[in-house]
């Protein structure tokens, strides 16, 4: 055979044993015990406000199971993003069902108890936890659920469950996930261990914050703190730190003015030192320049600087102290709008909870604008403010003249100026200059007369009379009525006949009618009830109002009766007339439900009211809601100014307003007594608030720009609460239980005899 044909031989039956081998391995077929499994799994979840969706290669499940016992375990675990946060989750009885989560006794953050189960006994000595991890802080659930559903072997698991930082901060997490063929890693469950066992020796378990400023204060949570403070010794970065509080399992500490980034670590007495996370110093912000230095108010102006926070929420910035609205920021510039209420003053920073810097100055290039005066009447040595915008930020910067007389101002800011009305003032126009520039208000500022000569004169007496009384006054006519336990409804039309009026009140007479309060809108008394609302010219006759056809015994409380409307409110549903109570339009709002009390600036523009849910000692202070659109959206009051409202004490006139002032009665939850109730006065929309005085207050009423208020006097101001002036009561009597002011001044007072009703001319 030549040397050719041979290596076509040679070829050939290389190629044969190829594609025999070929087909030999085309028929073998891999044993099923073989061939390898993975569980997969889907997970989503929301945590601590963040969202998650994970894939089966990040996601990890072990069931345990023992031979001869017929509780089960599953231990999931997620890696959830590329820094290390993880969220695993241990069932210690898996079956179908629900689990309770709790914290662990003897632990400071840990979960559970340790017999906890899911609808079956359990000896399993390990409980059922959430273990999270981010941030270099380890957290487990301390309250919440997890259910699991099974299909076989595959294994649905919700969860609702909340944790709980250092700082005492909660954040929750919420989702689900899907673990298929969760029987494929299988372990003992010898092999199950405590992540959070109870340890006899101190652990650290959380840091918060992570990091801040020199100074500030952070918690430290763990197990076997120390009560005694000397005995927990912290150090940031080995630079020793002053613990100001410690129990066993929170201890809180101020960071050391030498202290710089580094590890937190912690010795209690004798034990030894134990390592927590890093600790990240921040640097204090600097402020090189602003661009522009001066300009109008709402420019973009640029603070350019260091360290600023690169979140807008990081950083705040004030103009002379006037709050500004940030548009962007960054660690090295911030851009905002310079602040409507500034006046010319330095710019100043704050990052966070660091120290405040100081900028260059900002120098306002706005006109003054007067906007409006409070109160409009007085007289000299009265304080009256004036609101407006681009006032001068402080008092010499402001020249105020009433009528032309120079007067002294108090206090200064951008948007309001406190001046005393000058000596030999006289009605006129006020105006105020700044920088040169005047701006002029457009309306005039009225001298008011001498207070009256009070003088009391007896006009009636009555058995059915209560010790807290509520009147109404319309032309000649005088209404008069008790708490609500009381039967009388008392008029008189010339202040010497008294009649009880009532049994006159057209409602259903099959049931007690308990009066709520009265009113007037210059035409008509109206009375609202437990049985709906009623309406009278004179006093004497009366005619029923159905603002709901659906439910004409519906009772009502608040009520607005202006010249222009009245209102009521039941729940979210407003009902208005425009015709005096012929007519009514319904419409929703975004009341809280139990708003009530309801009263108004003469033009009905804006509307009061309080909380009646949240009103005895127990409670939460209320405050008070206002609304600017006749009702349809209520807003709560910033103030802090909060209390105990005693109207179920028949203390009904405790909420009142003039043209341009709001007035209102409560005692502080500190002291909820009816006897610590006093008067505080609003001139801005009841966003703050001033002591009147300290005299208790029972009853307040306004008519135009009169306030009157008292308990043991009488207390009466003729420009809008600027001054009062207190009166003696009749002589013998010591309890001033209702006031009136109309045509005359009407009080009730009571002494041994009983309640009395006074009146005086103006």
């Amino acid at each position: 055979m030549n040397l050719s044909l041979q290596t076509c031989f040679k070829a050939s039956c290389f190629w044969l044993l190829l594609i025999v081998l070929g087909v030999s391995c085309s028929k073998y077929k891999k044993p099923k015990d073989d061939i390898e499994t993975k569980p997969t799994a889907a997970f989503t979840a929301k945590i601590d406000g963040a969202d998650y969706a994970i894939e089966a290669t990040d996601f990890s499940s072990t069931y345990y199971t023992t031979s001869g016992d017929d509780i089960k375990a599953l231990l999931t675990t997620a890696t959830l993003n590329t820094n290390g946060s993880k969220i695993t989750f241990f069932v210690n009885d898996f079956k179908p069902g629900t689990a309770v989560i709790n914290k662990k006794t003897g632990t400071s953050s840990n979960p559970g108890n340790p017999r906890l189960k899911v609808d079956a006994v359990t000896n399993s000595v390990v409980q059922s936890y959430v273990q999270y991890i981010s941030g270099g802080n380890t957290y487990y659930a301390v309250s919440g659920s997890i259910t699991v559903s099974l299909s076989g072997n595959t294994a649905t698991i919700k969860f609702n469950i909340t944790f709980t930082d250092a700082a005492g901060k909660s954040f929750t997490a919420t989702g689900s996930y899907t673990i298929n063929d969760f029987t494929t890693n299988t372990k003992p469950k010898s092999q199950i261990t405590d992540p959070t066992p109870i340890v006899s020796k101190p652990t650290i378990e959380n840091i918060s914050p992570l990091s801040g400023f020199i100074a500030d204060t952070v918690s430290i949570t763990g197990t076997n703190y120390s009560a005694t403070l000397t005995e927990n010794i912290v150090k940031f970065n080995g630079t020793d730190a002053k613990v100001v509080s410690a129990i066993s399992t929170t201890i809180k500490v101020t960071v050391p003015a030498s202290a710089t980034t580094g590890v937190v670590t912690l010795k209690v007495k004798d034990n030894d030192v134990i390592t927590g996370p890093m600790f990240t110093i921040s640097s204090p912000a600097t402020i090189t320049s602003i661009s522009p230095t001066s300009g109008r108010a709402g420019d973009t102006v640029t603070i350019n600087g260091t360290n600023f926070n690169s979140s807008i929420d990081g950083n705040r910035v004030r103009f002379n102290n006037a709050g500004a609205v940030i548009i962007s920021a960054t660690p090295t510039k911030i851009k905002v709008k310079a602040a409507l209420d500034g006046s010319t003053g330095n710019v100043t920073v704050t990052v966070g909870s660091s120290a405040t810097v100081t900028g260059p100055v900002f120098t306002y290039l706005n006109l003054p604008q007067v906007q409006f005066l409070s109160p409009y009447q007085g007289r000299a040595g009265d304080t009256i403010v004036i609101q407006g915008y681009y006032f001068g930020g402080t008092p010499a910067a402001n020249i105020v003249k009433f009528n032309g007389i120079q007067a002294n101002v108090l206090t200064a800011a951008g948007t309001a100026l406190k001046v005393i009305a000058p000596q030999g003032v006289t009605s006129g126009r006020v105006t105020v200059t700044v920088n040169g520039k005047t701006s002029t208000d457009s309306a005039p500022f009225t001298v008011n007369p001498p207070y009256p000569n009070i003088k009391w004169q007896e006009i009636f007496y009555s058995s059915g009379l209560e010790n807290i009384n509520q009147m109404a006054s319309l032309r000649n006519g005088l209404l008069v009525t008790g708490a609500a336990v009381t039967s009388s409804l008392f008029f008189s039309a010339d202040d010497k006949t008294f009649t009880n009026v009532y049994n006159n009140l057209p409602f259903n007479k099959n049931s007690k009618v308990i009066i709520h309060l009265l009113s007037q809108d210059g035409k008509a008394f109206y009375v609202t009830s437990n049985l709906g609302v009623a309406k009278s010219t004179d006093g004497v006759n009366w005619t029923k109002l159905t603002p709901d056809k659906n439910n004409p015994d519906k009772g009502f409380t608040g009520i607005v009766s202006t010249s222009e409307r009245l209102m009521l409110v039941s729940g979210s549903t407003t009902y208005t007339s425009l015709d005096a109570g012929t007519t009514w339009t319904t419409a929703g709002n975004s009341q809280p439900a139990q708003l009530d009390y309801f009263t108004s600036f003469p033009n009905s523009k804006y509307i009061f009211a309080i909380d009646t849910a949240k009103n005895t000692a127990s409670h939460n202070a209320t405050k008070l809601y206002s609304s600017i659109d006749k009702g349809t959206t209520w807003n709560q009051s910033y103030s802090s100014v909060t209390g105990i409202y005693h109207f179920n004490e028949g203390c009904r006139d405790f909420l009142k307003t003039t043209n341009y002032s709001l007035y209102c009665a409560f005692s502080p939850v500190s002291n909820p007594g009816l006897a610590d109730q006093k008067l505080y006065r609003s001139v801005n929309q009841g966003y703050q608030w001033d002591l009147v005085g300290n005299e208790t207050c029972f009853v307040v009423k306004t008519f135009g720009v009169n306030v009157a208020y008292g308990s043991q006097t009488f207390n009466l101001s003729t420009n809008d609460g600027t001054t009062f002036k207190s009166f003696a009561l009749p002589q013998g009597y010591s309890y001033l239980g209702g006031i009136e002011l109309g045509s005359y001044i009407y009080i009730t007072v009571t002494n041994l005899s009983g309640t009395h009703i006074f009146r005086s001319s103006w």
